[in-house]
């Protein structure tokens, strides 16, 4: 099923010139749903970015990040990039972390068509793209173990006599976008129960804040995958 035609993406570039140039050197147009693209999109939702730049007339994307300690998360989003955008990101250091740097404009520009936010996501509304959430269950699938890979806990013990495991899925969100961020994890929360994962929440954690130099606040919200037969479906459906 299509979710990116060249007509689409034509008409988001302000100067048609710029789209025409794009076009001649891309060769993966149009896009379909396919597995890959959903496991792709929610690795780069999840700990990734659409970067962007500024010209004269709008916001334009001008490539993408991803950042993780796991080589086994950074090789699989390399091969991401390479099977659905014929592209190879390069390894680089975000402070004291690796991850994968991908300059490529026309790549990064379908990203954000297809839902990704262009900047930091914890001062945006965003939302799960409507294209993974009106997908079959594979496509789901992908993009939530995906985007749970990267920003869900490691199962953790519930309680210290029992062998019972819950998983934590946790954002941060700016305090004005905090119902934005239920809104998501909601979405996230209704997805899943497709696959029988019941989960609790999602929950606002006001003792998690952070308070930065200019004063604005940063809430945790998070939620739990708790039930014992949530957490074994979780596995068994999604990996």
């Amino acid at each position: 099923i299509l979710v990116l035609n060249e007509s689409r993406f034509i008409a988001s570039y302000a100067r048609q010139g710029s789209a025409k140039n794009a076009l001649d050197n891309i060769n993966w147009l149009p896009l379909v749903k396919t597995k890959e693209l959903a496991e792709l999109v929610g690795y780069v939702f999840a700990d990734g970015s659409v970067e962007n730049s500024y010209d004269k007339i709008k916001i334009r994307p001008k490539g993408a990040d991803f950042i993780s300690d796991s080589s086994v998360l950074r090789n699989r989003v390399r091969f991401l990039f390479n099977t659905v955008f014929n592209v190879e990101p390069k390894d680089h250091l975000f402070r004291n972390t690796k991850g994968l740097r991908l300059r490529n404009a026309a790549a990064a520009r379908a990203l954000w068509l297809l839902g990704i936010p262009m900047g930091r996501k914890v001062s945006q509304y965003y939302n799960v793209p409507g294209w993974i959430k009106i997908a079959n269950k594979e496509i789901k699938s992908a993009f939530i173990k995906a985007y749970f890979d990267c920003d869900a806990s490691k199962p953790y013990k519930l309680f210290k006599k029992k062998a019972t495991f819950g998983i934590r899925l946790t954002v941060n969100k700016e305090e004005e976008k905090v119902s934005n961020g239920l809104v998501f994890l909601n979405a996230i929360k209704e997805m899943l129960q497709e696959f029988e994962v019941v989960c609790n929440g999602p929950y606002v954690r006001k003792s998690k804040i952070y308070i930065n130099k200019k004063g604005v606040k940063t809430i945790m919200l998070e939620l739990l995958v708790q039930r014992q037969q949530a957490f074994l479906n979780y596995f068994k459906h999604i990996g």
